[in-house]
C-alpha cells in the first residue's frame, strides 16, 4: 500500500512525523513524503524515505507561496496513485484535500492537531477567516468525503463537522524519550534544592502566554526570594505576526532569572531537568488544550497552568 504525508515544512515532518513514518514504513507500507524545500530534504532522505518537494515556504503571509505549493502538489498527486494521502497542518489539510479529491483519490485523511492561531482571537478580521477556514473544511468534507482525525473533542464541533471523523488522545510522543527518571543536572545549569526550574516549551508567539509567565515568575520570586527560575525553550516564528521580535526578545532575556535556551531537540532531557513543566498554551480558540501534556503524562511531572481568561495560575 502507497501512503503519502503532506506536512506543512520539512522541519515539521522531521520533527513530529518521523516516527509515525517509519512505524508505518517497518510494517511493509511505501511511504512518500510531500514538504517544501526548507532545508529538512536531505535529512528526511538520509532516512531512507522518497521525498518530493512542493514549493519551498508554504507559511508565507503571501498568497504566491500557497499558488506554488498548490501547483507543485497538484502535479505529483496527478502523476502518482496513492492509497491513502495523509495530510498534517491546515494549509496542506485545505489544499490536499480539496485538489487529491479532485484528482479522484478516495482515501484522504486531514490530520487536525489544533485550530490554529487564527481561532485564538475573535475580532472581526480573524472572524472572517475563520469563517473561510470552516467553510472548506465543510466543502472537502461533505464534497469529497476527506476523513478527518482530530486531537481536541471541541474541533469537530467548532468546524462543524458532523461525520468521517474521529477523536484521538494525541500524537507524536516518543515514548522511549519522554518517560519517568532522575537526572540530577543539566549541561547549562546545577539543579539545587532550593530552586524551582520551570519549564515554559513552545514556539515564542504572544498567544501562548509567555509574557504573563515571565509577569508571574517575577512575582513569586519577590515573595520566595528568586528561587524561581524561568527555562524557555523555542523559536521565533517570524512569518507569524503573533511572533516575538528579537528585540523583544533581547529585552526579556534581560530579566532576572528569566533563560532563553533556543530551539532544543533534547527536550525529554531539559523537561527531566525542570522540577514543574509550564503549560504552553491553556485556551486557542477559547477551549483548553495542550498537545505537549501528554508528554508531561508520560514524565509524570507536575504542570502549572495559566488561565489566560482569569490570569491565575493555576495547578
Amino acid at each position: 500500500m502507497k501512503i503519502a504525508i503532506i506536512e506543512n515544512t520539512g522541519k515539521d515532518f522531521f520533527k513530529a512525523r518521523m516516527r509515525l513514518a517509519k512505524y508505518l514504513k517497518n510494517n511493509g507500507f511505501e511511504i512518500t513524503v510531500i514538504v517544501p524545500n526548507d532545508g529538512y530534504l536531505t535529512k528526511i532522505k538520509e532516512a531512507n524515505f522518497r521525498v518530493l518537494s512542493v514549493g519551498e515556504l508554504i507559511r508565507g503571509r503571501g498568497i504566491t507561496n500557497q499558488i506554488k505549493f498548490a501547483y507543485d502538489l497538484f502535479k505529483i498527486l496527478k502523476k502518482n496513485k496513492f492509497d491513502v494521502i495523509h495530510c498534517f497542518r491546515m494549509q496542506p489539510n485545505i489544499i490536499g484535500g480539496f485538489l487529491a479529491g479532485l484528482l479522484g483519490h478516495k482515501n484522504v485523511i486531514n490530520h487536525i492537531t489544533g485550530l490554529g492561531i487564527i481561532f485564538t482571537y475573535h475580532s472581526t478580521k480573524f472572524k472572517i477567516q475563520q469563517f473561510i477556514v470552516k467553510l472548506l473544511y465543510q466543502f472537502n468534507n461533505k464534497v469529497f468525503k476527506t476523513k478527518y482525525i482530530f486531537q481536541n473533542h471541541q474541533d469537530p464541533k467548532d468546524l462543524n463537522i458532523k461525520s468521517n471523523f474521529k477523536v484521538i488522545k494525541g500524537s507524536s510522543v516518543d515514548e522511549s524519550k519522554f518517560y519517568p527518571k532522575q537526572i540530577d543536572s543539566f549541561e547549562e545549569f546545577k539543579a539545587s534544592t532550593n530552586t524551582i526550574y520551570l519549564l515554559f516549551a513552545s514556539r515564542l508567539l504572544k498567544s501562548k502566554g509567555l509574557s504573563e509567565t515571565i509577569s508571574a515568575v517575577n512575582r513569586l520570586n519577590k515573595k520566595t526570594n528568586d528561587s524561581i527560575k524561568l527555562l524557555i525553550s523555542g523559536s521565533m516564528d517570524k512569518e507569524n505576526f503573533d511572533s516575538f521580535s528579537e528585540y523583544e526578545i533581547s529585552n526579556l532575556s534581560k530579566i532576572k532569572n528569566i533563560f532563553f535556551l533556543g530551539n532544543k531537540d533534547d527536550m525529554h532531557n531539559l523537561a527531566e531537568f525542570g522540577k514543574k513543566i509550564g503549560l504552553k498554551k491553556v485556551f486557542e480558540g477559547g477551549k483548553k488544550h495542550s498537545n505537549f501534556e501528554y508528554e508531561k503524562e508520560w514524565l509524570k511531572k507536575q504542570f502549572v497552568k495559566q488561565d489566560f481568561k482569569n490570569e491565575n495560575c493555576i495547578n
